[in-house]
Parts: structure tokens; sequence; C-alpha cells
């Protein structure tokens, strides 16, 4: 992987391909393909690619990143259902945060995860940090 900073561009190698992305935008629709964006995204990345052939760009798609209110994963078991393990919610940190993330997990799971450092990712901690709604149901995630 190779983040191209002042682009705000991340390339990544796909068989023998090249994957380009970049940008992430709030809205309502994230699923609406704007074509002004990839167009933005392929203008960034051109200068650091000069022999990239930028006629052949395939596969162009836009999607939902998996956010929370806090800016952190959501690592850990849910709490009514202990059979489910989570690890969503890296913003725009998941390739990033994957190792660490898969060493978190495998802790999870076999028993061995440091409980001070699984504890700021635990899914639960939304709940825990805005109570129980009027209804007494669990508050939202």
């Amino acid at each position: 992987m190779v983040h191209l900073g002042s682009a705000k561009v991340v390339l990544t190698p796909v068989g023998n391909r090249v994957r380009v992305a970049g940008t992430m935008e709030f809205e309502r629709d994230p699923d609406r393909f704007r074509r002004r964006r990839i167009d933005a995204i392929v203008s960034a990345a051109r200068p650091y690619l000069r022999h990239a052939d930028w006629d052949d760009c395939q596969e162009e798609w836009v999607g939902a990143r998996p956010m929370t209110p806090d800016g952190l994963p959501l690592i850990g078991r849910l709490p009514h259902s202990p059979r489910v393990l989570l690890a969503t919610g890296h913003n725009m940190l998941g390739l990033m945060l994957g190792p660490a993330t898969g060493r978190l997990v495998s802790g999870l799971l076999t028993g061995t995860a440091d409980p001070a450092t699984a504890a700021p990712f635990e899914p639960y901690r939304r709940i825990r940090r805005y109570g129980r709604t009027r209804t007494g149901s669990a508050g939202r995630l």
C-alpha cells in the first residue's frame, strides 16, 4: 500500500493492477456514484503515476465506510450474542489497523486478549455511555 499524502490517494496492488482510492464524503446516500469524485481521484494521482494507462480504468465504485461516533472501531463480542464477534468501524484506517485488529480478535477468540487493551473497543461501550432508553431497551451503538 502506498499513501500519496498530499494527494489524499491510496494505491493498493490488486493482482497485476493497482487500486486507486481516496476521498470520503458524508451524505445521506452513501451509494450515490459521483463521476466528479472519481475524476478528482484520478487527477490527484496522475502526477505520481505518469505512465499509467488512465483510459483503462475498471470497476469504478463507491461504498459506505463503517464509521463509529467516537472514531474507535468496534471489536469484541456482542453482549446478547456472545457467539458473534465484531471487528468493524475502522473509518479510513482499516488497512493500517488490520494487523492489530487481527491480533486482538485472535486473543478474544482464544481467551488470551489483554482486558485493558480490549476495553476501549468493546462494542457495547456505546450502550454503557448513554445508558438505557425510556422503554428500558439498550441504547444505540
